[in-house]
């Protein structure tokens, strides 16, 4: 009798992203995949659904895992997920249980900051109303606001606020920020102001 495949459950894949991915192809092959695109908003609920799984996929780094949610997995010996930070993991605790954690290779944060232009303009354009109106075949007589010469907020002056500041200056704006080790000389670097 031949071994049992893997079992793996990606978690939430609310997007619908993870049977697009190249690799899902390959891990198929290897693997019985279980997607799951709903959250699992509590331990106990999450627990219930999961304890059947070799490994974990997170696509979030949202789910919470401690030691109690570990020690009710009994066949969980990976996780794996996209992002860089672990806070979401007890990792002590999933290493005393022998599960091994891994996460994706740092990024530059490309996908972060390009969704936060695209917002600010999304907001300032109105192109999600001016959308439906078009869609309802009615003109839009919507004038959205220019960029230039407004101000604009960035809380977070790390990798990523950095990046959105110097794409905000393009558009000729004021750009404020703030965090919680900020300084003015740093803020200035990116052509930033720094408020409390």
């Amino acid at each position: 009798m031949a071994n049992p495949k893997f079992k793996v459950a990606i978690l939430d894949d609310f997007e619908t992203i993870a049977e697009t991915v190249p690799a899902y192809e390959k891990l198929k092959a290897r693997a019985d995949i279980t997607v799951l695109s709903e959250r699992l908003d509590s331990s106990d609920k999450m627990v219930q659904q999961l304890r059947d799984f070799d490994a974990l996929l997170l696509m979030r780094e949202r789910t919470r895992f401690s030691d109690r949610e570990y020690g009710q997995l009994p066949k969980l010996k990976f996780i794996s997920q996209t992002g860089r930070t672990s806070r979401h993991l007890d990792l002590a605790d999933a290493t005393k249980r022998g599960i091994a954690v891994s996460g994706t290779p740092s990024d530059t944060g490309a996908t972060t900051k390009e969704l936060t232009i695209g917002l600010i303009l999304a907001l300032a354009r109105k192109i999600p109303q001016v959308n439906q109106r078009m869609r309802q075949e009615s003109w839009p007589a919507l004038t959205g606001m220019m960029l230039e010469g407004k101000t604009v907020g960035v809380l977070g002056l790390g990798r990523i606020g950095n990046e959105v500041a110097r794409i905000m200056k393009a558009f000729n704006t004021r750009v404020l920020a703030w965090s919680r080790t900020l300084t003015a000389e740093r803020a200035a670097e990116v052509g930033a102001e720094s408020v409390s």
